[in-house]
């Protein structure tokens, strides 16, 4: 059954069911950092006047873009792996090819991150886009915190008009001084060819966790179509990250708090607005999440057979109707709750057809 704690009416819609509450790093000691050859340094070479907003508790979250170059992405550095602070290029499955100097791809315990990964960055290291974003870039927003028990670091947004021979600083310096994943917001409103990256300028040998750096064009798929807002426009509000018991999935159109122990979402997070809405039919698809560690209880839709419950959407099909790919997203098993059939076919059906 749905037990309803906050759902504005408006455009955010959120469940929530259970809100739940570092160990020390195992790495090696901190290295010393031979001298690099001279083209892994960057020259930049000047800077441009770019408003910078700051902003404690993550801040909004947009879903994962699917074209990195034409409308946009969220880089949460899951996709690969890299436990080395030497220069070298990284494929990451959300955008294209990076290169991580003086930085890393980390994964222990004293890492900040959303879900299992994020970009550690030491001394005056960096990460870089090998790429551009060919119709420019609205928005950046940076997710920063710091390692461990480190202290403060500085870091700049730089950008690069020609393919990376020469970069700009864009913006103001960002302190991060807080263990908390925060959210700097870069508002760019520059439709030229461009790449970006994290250099980071200040703190010496302390490391900077940065994670879910996302990209955001004027529209959503490079046409009319309207852009489609954050689904976590209000934060992440148990802090979920890579434990068990509150372990954050971020799909394209909603985002969820997992919990192994009860093998059903914590909490689903979704923004309804016509962005996202359609007339494409219900795939009827339920499927398993293999997204979860593979030690964690994967719920099937057999799981369901003769219970009595319904399997309950938390994030409905028809807030996802936009097309057949979104509407399937909603049936992945992880955003399903058993509920009375009563319920979920009556008083709540209706309710969801009120908001829509």
């Amino acid at each position: 059954m749905k037990l309803v704690i906050l759902k504005p009416i408006v455009v955010f819609s959120m469940l929530l069911f259970l809100l739940v509450g570092c160990s020390t790093e195992n790495e090696t000691p901190f290295e010393a950092i031979s001298e690099l050859p001279q083209d892994n340094y960057l020259t930049i070479q000047g800077e441009l006047d770019i408003p910078t907003f700051f902003q404690d508790n993550q801040g909004p979250h947009k879903h994962t873009f699917g074209t990195e170059r034409s409308s946009g992405f969220t880089e949460g550095f899951e996709s690969a792996t890299k436990g080395s602070y030497a220069g070298a290029n990284v494929t990451l499955s959300s955008s294209g090819s990076w290169f991580l100097n003086d930085a890393l791809i980390g994964s222990l315990s004293n890492d900040r991150k959303f879900g299992a990964r994020s970009a550690r960055i030491r001394n005056t290291g960096y990460a870089i886009m090998n790429f551009n974003m060919d119709n420019g870039v609205e928005l950046i927003r940076v997710r920063h915190a710091k390692y461990g028990s480190d202290g403060s670091s500085q870091w700049r947004l730089i950008v690069s008009y020609d393919n990376g021979g020469s970069w700009l600083f864009a913006g103001n310096t960002v302190n991060t001084s807080s263990t908390a994943l925060n959210t700097v917001t870069f508002t760019i409103n520059d439709t030229r060819a461009a790449r970006y990256g994290i250099y980071k300028t200040g703190g010496g040998g302390n490391r900077l966790n940065i994670d879910n750096v996302e990209f955001t064009t004027a529209t959503s798929g490079g046409g009319s179509n309207p852009a489609r807002d954050s689904n976590l426009t209000f934060g992440n509000p148990s802090n979920a990250g890579s434990s068990a018991t509150n372990y954050f999935l971020a799909k394209d159109d909603y985002t969820v708090s997992y919990n192994n122990n009860r093998g059903t979402a914590n909490w689903a997070s979704w923004h309804l607005s016509s962005a996202w809405t359609g007339n494409t039919a219900r795939c009827n698809c339920f499927r398993q999440d293999t997204s979860l560690p593979s030690s964690f209880f994967r719920a099937t839709s057999s799981d369901y057979t003769n219970s009595g419950f319904d399997r309950g959407h938390l994030c409905p099909s028809a807030d996802r109707n936009g097309s057949s790919e979104d509407n399937a997203n909603t049936y992945f098993m992880t955003n399903i709750a058993p509920q009375s059939p009563d319920n979920n076919q009556r008083s709540w059906a209706s309710f969801e057809n009120y908001l829509r």
